[in-house]
């Protein structure tokens, strides 16, 4: 798909607290009239390139949207499967945030397909404007004010949507499943992937410590899966005692599972 002035129907995620969608104003359209990475998005962006309007081909500015609900479906499952899966934790969400909607929007004037290296899955665009056309939610919002900002839109229930992702949407998000305990010479790390027994010896390194309290309580602004001081924690502590866990994203999770366990054990003056 080149750069073009059209009108494409497709799907993306929004969150929301249930008064409103995090990214379309009272009129229920969104526009990016600078370029912009995105508030919230589900794609991690390395870079811009600032002084145009959105989308623009060598950039990747713009709101994204995904042409198939099933392969938003499956990109979801992937993305926050080290959340749930991995390390039993919840999706991030901004402060206040309690949901993720499911919403069909129509894109408007200029669009670009996006790149697959960025990270984006395959029959995804991006462009400058999108109008909400549906928005489904879980069952446990209170619709009404979603209703009451976007009169003109339908709101339904996740429930009318085909999906395995979509289906971890319509229940409330389960608890953490982390665990930790002393055992001898050891820590048992509980994840949901399984149980990681690490010496107690290995946390006697200042360095782990200071990248499990980094890592833990990570500084304003960081990209949790880039910050410098999880890659350490990769190699150290899930390579060895969790071998079964190939993929990185997981590796990453299961070390954010590790680092927050461990905090517990550390605040307690184990």
């Amino acid at each position: 798909m080149s750069a073009d002035d059209e009108s494409l129907v497709g799907w993306r995620g929004e969150w929301t607290d249930g008064r409103k969608l995090w990214n379309f104003d009272s009129d229920a359209t969104a526009r990016a009239d600078r370029c912009h990475r995105e508030p919230v998005s589900l794609v991690r962006l390395p870079q811009l390139l600032p002084g145009h309007m959105p989308p623009h081909e060598s950039c990747e500015c713009g709101y994204r949207v995904v042409g198939d609900l099933g392969v938003l479906d499956d990109y979801w499952e992937k993305y926050l499967r080290l959340n749930w899966d991995v390390i039993g934790l919840h999706a991030e969400e901004p402060i206040g945030v309690e949901s993720v909607a499911v919403c069909k929007v129509e894109a408007r004037g200029r669009t670009v397909k996006a790149k697959k290296h960025h990270g984006d899955p395959i029959r995804t665009f991006r462009a400058g404007e999108i109008t909400l056309l549906e928005v489904y939610v879980p069952d446990w919002l209170d619709t009404g004010r979603l209703h009451t900002r976007y009169p003109d839109v339908p709101v339904r229930s996740l429930e009318e949507l085909p999906g395995h992702l979509f289906g971890r949407f319509k229940k409330p998000i389960p608890e953490p499943v982390l665990a930790i305990a002393t055992e001898g010479p050891n820590i048992r790390v509980t994840l949901a992937v399984g149980d990681a027994v690490i010496p107690r010896s290995a946390f006697q390194d200042p360095a782990i410590i200071d990248a499990i309290r980094r890592v833990a309580h990570p500084a304003n602004g960081t990209d949790r899966h880039q910050n410098p001081h999880i890659k350490l924690l990769r190699e150290r502590l899930v390579k060895p005692h969790l071998p079964h866990v190939e993929h990185w994203q997981d590796q990453n999770g299961c070390a954010l599972g590790i680092a927050a366990t461990v905090m517990l054990l550390i605040s307690e003056g184990s």
